[in-house]
């Protein structure tokens, strides 16, 4: 991760982070190479409990900002924007799955969860 830090932000580094995958790895790598003083926004929902290195966050004086997933506001924006088509949101989509095959559905997202970004339930 040092490396691909270097060659993308040079030896500037960065100094702030969004950590949106909800997995400890992530967490942790930002932790252990953003600069100094630098801020770690976290947006990722985590299913499990993250170990992280309380010293380096102290040591480097990082800033960890947790954040409100969602009000009411975001989602009629972002819905405006879908509608007038601001947003493209098909390449996220994984796959379709018809209402009547909702259990299928859950199936697959069990079976192919790391390789899925979203499963839509069609109505």
């Amino acid at each position: 991760m040092a490396d691909a830090v270097k060659r993308v932000f040079g030896e500037e580094g960065f100094q702030v982070a969004f950590e949106a995958a909800g997995i400890e790895a992530t967490l942790s790598a930002a932790i252990a190479n953003i600069e100094k003083g630098g801020e770690i926004v976290v947006l990722g929902v985590f299913g499990e409990k993250p170990c992280i290195d309380m010293s380096v966050v102290g040591e480097h004086e990082l800033s960890l900002i947790g954040t409100l997933m969602y009000k009411h506001e975001d989602y009629i924006e972002a819905a405006q924007m879908i509608s007038e088509g601001k947003i493209i949101t098909e390449p996220l989509v994984t796959k379709h799955f018809a209402f009547e095959q909702y259990a299928e559905a859950y199936k697959y997202i069990e079976a192919q969860g790391d390789k899925t970004m979203k499963v839509m339930i069609d109505l």
